[in-house]
């Protein structure tokens, strides 16, 4: 295992293919730099300033894909929250201050911010140079909303750009769907909040995928007239419009990442240490594997990698130390152990599948300082 504290430049920038022949051909890459230099002086002089500004700010969420880094970013020093992208040719981030309640999706060819509070606003974005594309101003659909904590499991993308969204009211919890051509969204489907039918879904409590034709998301059951701590994993057909359900279990929680959706335990209370099982759904070939970790805590806090290929948990050591472990999903096997004095949140960690390499970050901690490891 090879740890390595950021630099940021080395997060993105591929490694030479020809480094296996570095030692003896120094004084000939130093001349190419140099000669890459010379062509694009103006250039690397605005990718440096950039850099040099985005590394000196704290990544809050983020993701690697294709080489390119995209990043929420807090700048400390003007108390504000922004995009930015670094890529082996680009350092770029949008101006526009953006709220507390924003995440990213990523859709093809654009990055999308969701902003699931108050606002209720989606803005997509040209991956290229970052500029806005389209906005979409959901609020509307929420006036008769109950008040509640706002959740970023109220609104998902598809990878095409369309929305599903679901709003709760008194009586009615309701679903959306806005093809990402259209500015109306349509309900979908509705459940009846007055007349909850036992041992069924009674409430949408996160949407985790939009496919072309499959809504995914969390429901809670009733029980004895009560929602209960078991949930459902399940979808919506959107040719059918039924649901139907994929996994029941206690005391869990479902995630998503693209196109993998895993459980993830939660404590009822402080005797409850996890019972070491993960369970994960692959959306394009309905596949499921269920991990077996080697600590039964180690289902309270985990993600999985958007190829689905591994699992990374995260806790403590009785040093209060963080530990991650990082499981190989389809041998069931720890491939490493990590330990870290960075304390660990899910938005903070991103996999590079195919050049395994882990990246994390606290949260609090400028983005220089994140790091990096390969496994």
């Amino acid at each position: 295992m090879k740890k390595i504290v950021l630099v940021l430049l080395l997060i993105i920038i591929l490694v030479c293919y020809g480094c296996s022949n570095l030692k003896g051909n120094m004084s000939n890459q130093e001349q190419n730099i140099q000669n890459q230099t010379n062509l694009s002086v103006r250039d690397n002089e605005k990718y440096n300033k950039n850099l040099k500004f985005i590394e000196q700010c704290i990544p809050l969420d983020f993701f690697i894909e294709n080489d390119v880094f995209v990043s929420l970013l807090y700048d400390e020093n003007q108390n504000k929250m922004f995009l930015a992208e670094i890529s082996d040719n680009n350092a770029i981030f949008v101006q526009n201050t953006v709220s507390q309640t924003t995440e990213i999706a990523c859709i093809n060819n654009s990055i999308a911010l969701v902003d699931y509070g108050p606002e209720k606003i989606v803005k997509i974005y040209n991956d290229t140079d970052l500029t806005l594309q389209k906005e979409y101003d959901l609020s509307s659909y929420y006036e008769n909303a109950m008040l509640k904590a706002f959740s970023s499991g109220d609104i998902v993308l598809s990878r095409l750009g369309d929305i599903a969204f679901v709003v709760s009211t008194y009586d009615k919890v309701q679903i959306y769907i806005m093809n990402g051509s259209s500015s109306k969204a349509i309900c979908v489907y509705e459940i009846d909040s007055l007349n909850a039918v036992e041992d069924k879904i009674a409430n949408i409590t996160r949407l985790l995928l939009l496919t072309n034709d499959r809504l995914y998301f969390e429901g809670t059951i009733l029980k004895n007239g009560i929602a209960s701590d078991e949930v459902s994993l399940a979808y919506l057909d959107l040719n059918s419009y039924e649901i139907v359900e994929i996994k029941r279990k206690d005391a869990v929680s479902f995630y998503s990442n693209e196109q993998m959706i895993y459980s993830q335990d939660y404590q009822k209370s402080s005797k409850d240490s996890g019972s070491g099982l993960v369970f994960i759904y692959n959306v394009t070939n309905d596949e499921v594997y269920k991990l077996k970790t080697e600590k039964p805590q180690e289902s309270l806090n985990g993600y999985v990698s958007a190829s689905g290929d591994y699992y990374c948990s995260f806790g403590e050591n009785e040093n209060n130390k963080s530990v991650i472990k990082i499981y190989d999903v389809k041998s069931n096997e720890v491939i490493t152990t990590i330990n870290t004095d960075l304390t660990i949140s899910v938005n903070c960690i991103s996999i590079d599948s195919k050049k395994r390499f882990l990246y994390i970050s606290n949260g609090q901690d400028v983005m220089k300082y994140m790091e990096k490891y390969s496994f």
